[in-house]
């Protein structure tokens, strides 16, 4: 009795060994597989938008032709070598983590909630917990093309509004879009970006914004939108909420701002950029008149736009004004500098704070105010830059688990 005891024990034990070794072989061919996809798809996009490009310049050899091939070139070869190494790390890289089914109790209790849309009854889960809860679970999926989640992507009767933030001419596509696209494929969700001046500010941009998206309602009329806003583009969006009310209480379902320093942002009062917009008090000359019309190189909207006691004060006097039957959502990002882009490595020195931030905006301005009925879906992993097309970071993942967060509340059907 005692020597089948133990004889079972032992086969148990190398059962279970046996279980976690399949599942560590899975989840390593898994996101290997995963990131080979990422560089092909990353080879083949940009070899096509480098080829137009050239086409461009041969039909048209001109400075403006050459400025946008040179930016092709090196947005390209950014995405393509990041993959490339994102892949090569895959495959020697034989740490993989097993994931369990789930990986704790809280967990699974969360997870079966979302999955059954139930209640929670455990008034110790904030909103912040669910969305992270599920991301967490989305992110692992997408980066494991063998774990399949029991989460369920729900589809969007909406069309997603893309509105980027500051200098976003600098890069190919809008923020986020490589995440638009990934609904697009799979739940055939449509999307599209408003042209926005990355160096102007919001009285700027709303003027182009009415333009656009008055523009595209008119010829789309049983269309709802979704305002999806990262940076700035969410003060941008802000402001054309206020200033058309009744457009967006017709049409708008709701805002979802993404690293959106929504009460302005107090790194405008660095004493660096403090001392360079002195220069605005030579606003009246002709030389500056020329810089700023003609060139756009003093900023002056964008400075004024982002400063935190111009955009706290128009908060508090304006909220009361904006839609209240569309949905708000404030998502904030947390990075330290050693994982970070290069960019956000500078300015983590740069703007050097105490407070969690992405290297650019701290989390605490990320999110709507008390005072304000809004949802605030906490911090997650990520710098400033991940909305780019060659970041490694799952933006599938992030814009799914906003649909998935706002079925579950009732706040898209």
């Amino acid at each position: 009795m005692f020597l089948q005891t133990r004889k079972s024990g032992i086969e148990m034990g190398l059962s279970e060994k046996l279980d976690k070794l399949t599942q560590y072989l899975s989840n390593y061919k898994g996101i290997k597989s995963k990131k080979r996809d990422n560089l092909v798809k990353a080879t083949e996009v940009s070899v096509g938008e480098i080829i137009s490009r050239i086409e461009e310049v041969v039909d048209n050899p001109k400075p403006l032709q050459l400025v946008g091939l040179l930016k092709t070139l090196t947005n390209s070869g950014v995405w393509i070598s990041r993959s490339m190494m994102q892949y090569l790390t895959a495959t020697v890289d034989f740490s993989s983590p097993v994931k369990e089914k789930r990986e704790c109790d809280r967990v699974n209790y969360i997870l079966d909630h979302v999955v059954a849309r139930k209640e929670m009854d455990d008034p110790s889960v904030s909103e912040a917990e669910v969305f992270k809860t599920i991301y967490n679970e989305l992110e692992f999926s997408h980066h494991n093309k063998n774990y399949n989640t029991e989460l369920k992507v729900p589809k969007l009767d909406a069309t997603i509004v893309l509105v980027s933030g500051v200098l976003n001419e600098i890069f190919s596509t809008p923020a986020f879009e490589r995440g638009a696209e990934h609904l697009q494929d799979t739940l055939g969700v449509k999307f599209f970006s408003p042209k926005t001046k990355g160096t102007k500010g919001a009285r700027t941009n709303v003027r182009l914004m009415e333009k656009q998206l008055l523009d595209y309602v008119a010829d789309h009329k049983d269309e709802k939108l979704w305002l999806l806003a990262f940076s700035k583009g969410g003060i941008d969006c802000l402001h054309f909420l206020e200033k058309n009310k009744e457009f967006s209480k017709k049409h708008v379902l709701g805002i979802s701002c993404i690293a959106s320093p929504i009460l302005g942002s107090t790194n405008t009062e660095h004493k660096i950029l403090k001392l360079i917009n002195k220069v605005h008090f030579f606003e009246g000359t002709k030389v500056y008149r020329f810089l700023e019309k003609e060139k756009d190189f003093l900023y002056k909207e964008i400075y004024q736009s982002l400063r935190a006691e111009n955009q706290s004060k128009w908060f508090e006097k304006h909220h009361k004004e904006l839609p209240k039957n569309i949905f708000y959502t404030a998502t904030a990002f947390e990075s330290v500098w050693y994982e970070s882009h290069l960019w956000m490595i500078l300015t983590k020195l740069f703007f050097k704070s105490q407070k969690t931030n992405d290297g650019v905006v701290e989390s605490d301005q990320a999110f709507f105010p008390d005072y304000f009925d809004a949802h605030n879906l906490g911090i997650i992993r990520g710098h400033h830059l991940v909305g780019t097309r060659s970041s490694m970071y799952s933006q599938e993942a992030l814009l799914e688990a906003h649909l998935i967060y706002l079925s579950y509340k009732n706040l898209i059907c």
